[in-house]
């Protein structure tokens, strides 16, 4: 006996259009994905075959059963980047600005597959280029994050918003600059867009580009007169970023632009954190980047909320060198973290393997 909250669940939405629709959406399937065995006059004599129940599931606007996303014709044909289908749809009368469940659009499926002739068919039929999915992305956004430089480009050309922002935040230049894409970072500017747009947790897109050690990306934005001060929900800098990372070319382009060196995470918090780029270098053992810091002014005695100094980090991590350096240039071993436990004690007391102190001059 069958369920019959199953049968309901496999005929929910189903009429005879949905029927005739499934139908046609197989015949297209078929056309689209085996177009290797279709010559073109088969394929113009399929189209012939077909055309009155394409202009029928056009009439009706026919979307795909209410259990799946609502697509119609239109995005499968776009998604298989079938242009001949596409026209056909459209030269039919479908609805061309259909969005499916999750407010996808034609226009979003031509630019996810990378397909610019079916993007070009869509806008010269009028399609409305500005349209948001649910989530506020727009074709641009997927061109940005794909790396398509003549959609992005083509879209640019006619019109599209260029500084729509997602529900977090993210503009097409946050998209670009996360893969690390300096062609259409510069692209998007030179057109025009917000450079210094934060998302929702606060990054802007110095931040993307330090994270990913685009240093060319770095230096054009700074160029270009980012804000190289702006800071995350959490008070970090791009210099936090960059000296976690280990990244000595962008911990320098920064300095050397301006970057104030002493910021602490979360400096405007009630609860703050208290790390500067200098504790971030610290706890990650680099040398190199602790001396460039120091030897910029970076205050070296700055205790974060748990009381601890860099002096405790890079003794905990074993690193001598760091330790016997830091010394020389005259940090106060005898700071004490919440705890009142000075750097020595607080490694005494971890009895950790990696303590240095005990091994340097104190003197």
């Amino acid at each position: 006996m069958v369920d019959k909250t199953k049968r309901e669940k496999h005929t929910k939405g189903t009429t005879k259009l949905t029927i005739v629709f499934t139908f046609f959406t197989t015949i297209l399937g078929y056309m689209s994905y085996n177009n290797k065995y279709v010559t073109t006059n088969s394929l113009k004599l399929e189209l012939k075959h077909i055309a009155v129940l394409v202009s029928f599931v056009c009439k009706f606007n026919l979307q795909k059963d209410l259990i799946e996303d609502g697509s119609t014709a239109l995005h499968s044909a776009a998604s298989a980047g079938k242009a001949e289908i596409v026209q056909l749809l459209i030269d039919n009368g479908i609805e061309i600005n259909f969005q499916n469940k999750d407010g996808t659009t034609a226009l979003h499926s031509a630019a996810t597959t990378g397909n610019t002739e079916i993007v070009q068919m869509l806008i010269a039929n009028g399609i409305d280029i500005n349209f948001q999915k649910a989530d506020g992305t727009t074709a641009l956004h997927i061109a940005a994050s794909t790396g398509n430089t003549e959609i992005v480009q083509l879209l640019i050309a006619n019109g599209i918003e260029i500084n729509f922002q997602k529900a977090d935040g993210t503009t097409a230049l946050h998209s670009a600059a996360s893969r690390g894409n300096t062609e259409i970072v510069q692209l998007l500017i030179a057109n025009g867009i917000e450079i210094n747009f934060q998302k929702a947790d606060g990054l802007t897109i110095l931040f993307d580009a330090t994270l990913k050690g685009k240093t060319d990306i770095v230096q054009w934005l700074i160029d270009k007169g980012i804000d190289i001060n702006l800071q995350d929900k959490d008070g970090t800098t791009a210099l936090h970023s960059a000296a976690s990372r280990g990244n000595t070319e962008i911990v320098q382009l920064l300095i050397a632009n301006g970057i104030e060196i002493n910021f602490q995470k979360a400096h405007y918090r009630s609860t703050k954190d208290g790390t500067t780029a200098l504790h971030s270098a610290a706890s990650r053992g680099n040398t190199e980047i602790v001396q460039l810091l120091i030897a910029n002014g970076i205050e070296i005695n700055f205790q974060k909320a748990d009381g601890l100094t860099i002096l405790f980090d890079a003794t905990l991590k074993g690193k001598t060198d760091i330790v016997q350096w830091l010394i020389d240039k005259g940090i106060d071993i005898n700071l004490q973290d919440k705890d009142g436990s000075t750097a020595l004690q607080c490694c005494k007391c971890r009895k950790s393997r990696n303590c240095s102190i005990a091994t340097v001059d104190l003197t």
